[in-house]
């Protein structure tokens, strides 16, 4: 029984080779890939994040990624897939990093203001979300947010008034509150002091 060509010339197949065999759709490439730089780039993760778990999440999306942009035929210079990985590997890392900071920004808001208080930085808090809200395309995702979260109307009001079911409710809500938190991203990301 002979071995598959990729296999058999495991050892020697340049970084060319390898990505024209992905962009091929061959599976068994994406494995050499997954197996060639392992090793060397959990040893770079492990380094940078000093957290094996967070070291494996940025791993398993390189690579994806790294798949991904071979298939769309995006890595111009195949001889470069080594760099290619790397790079990918530093930006997915700062982007890591990054989106947990402000993902725990947003989790942690309402711990460093009390709600009951006339705080200054609870009011200027409360002026960006309805501006927020206010600077939304969608007129239903405004009035669908102001009414439960500003307003803070029950459930079955909001369906009422807006003419919903209570699982379409939830959807539309869902997706409100997506781009809500996109449009927040954008503003924490463009304001350097926020509060």
């Amino acid at each position: 029984m002979s071995q598959h060509p990729i296999e058999a010339s495991r050892s020697v197949m340049s970084d060319g080779a390898l990505a024209h065999s992905i962009i091929a759709g061959q599976r068994i490439a994406e494995v050499e890939l997954y197996r060639r730089y392992k090793p060397r780039l959990s040893r770079m993760l492990d380094s940078v994040t000093s957290n094996p778990a967070d070291a494996a999440d940025i791993h398993q999306e390189v690579l994806r990624i790294v798949i991904e942009k071979l298939r769309a035929g995006e890595l111009r210079d195949k001889n470069k897939l080594t760099s290619f990985v790397f790079q990918v590997g530093r930006y997915q890392t700062v982007g890591y990093y990054r989106k947990q900071k402000k993902l725990e920004f947003c989790a942690n808001i309402e711990s460093h203001i009390d709600p009951n208080a006339n705080d200054p930085a609870r009011m200027q808090c409360d002026t960006i979300v309805r501006e927020v809200i206010d600077s939304m395309e969608l007129d239903r995702d405004r009035r669908i947010l102001s009414m439960y979260y500003i307003q803070e109307r029950e459930k079955i009001e909001v369906c009422d008034l807006l003419d919903l079911n209570a699982l379409h409710f939830d959807r539309v809500l869902f997706r409100a509150r997506q781009r809500f938190k996109a449009k927040w991203m954008n503003r924490v990301e463009s304001t350097d002091n926020l509060f």
